[in-house]
């Protein structure tokens, strides 16, 4: 997520200066190449082994679960803020679900493909893991990917949001990022700048 985000602002800057060589450091081809690289790197991630060396207070059961719901959100977070790589995306060998919408184009095949997995598993483990507020950051991912799903997609979202707000552990910020999405979804907009158009808190 880390490495995603400093891309985003590498292409920022990138595309302000038009003498840029393509292949230079930090060009959106090497970028690119390195965007794949996360991609595969988290499809072939064993998550069984990781949650095994993990230490926490919590019910680790459903560790892998939950590391399956960041690999997606990541994935998903990455289509989201760098639209512009969506074609090069396509060709990963992880993101081959992109083929079940020939009709569309490769970003909104991969958005739309990696927020249905994604909401797919955050259904599934919502009433089985312990620590709710653990997967607050995925849940605004597919949020902001929801915003043209069907509407029990982005009631589950906000309904799960609210639930971790009203928990005492979580931080009174939280409810900043759930409004944001209230009103992104009203708008008729998609891009990620156009819910978060300023630094928000999407922890609880």
């Amino acid at each position: 997520m880390v490495h995603i985000t400093r891309f985003r602002a590498i292409l920022a800057g990138a595309d302000g200066d038009h003498t840029k060589d393509r292949n230079a450091p930090g060009s959106r081809d090497e970028i690119s190449g390195k965007v794949l690289e996360i991609f595969d790197t988290l499809e072939c991630f064993d998550l069984d082994k990781w949650a095994k060396g993990v230490t926490t207070p919590y019910d680790t059961t459903e560790l892998p679960a939950v590391g399956r719901v960041f690999a997606l959100a990541i994935r998903l977070y990455c289509i989201l803020t760098l639209p512009s790589l969506a074609d090069a995306l396509a060709g990963s060998s992880a993101a081959s679900g992109h083929s079940r919408y020939p009709d569309l184009c490769a970003y909104d095949g991969l958005r739309i493909q990696y927020r249905e997995q994604l909401i797919v598993q955050l259904r599934d483990i919502w009433d089985r893991i312990e620590y709710q507020g653990g997967i607050a950051w995925p849940l605004v991912v597919a949020g902001v990917a929801a915003t043209d799903s069907v509407e029990q997609d982005r009631d589950f979202i906000d309904q799960c949001m609210w639930e971790i707000w009203n928990k005492p552990s979580a931080g009174a910020t939280f409810i900043i990022a759930l409004e944001k999405l209230r009103i992104f979804w009203r708008s008729g907009k998609s891009g990620w700048e156009d819910c978060f158009d300023e630094p928000t808190p999407c922890y609880a």
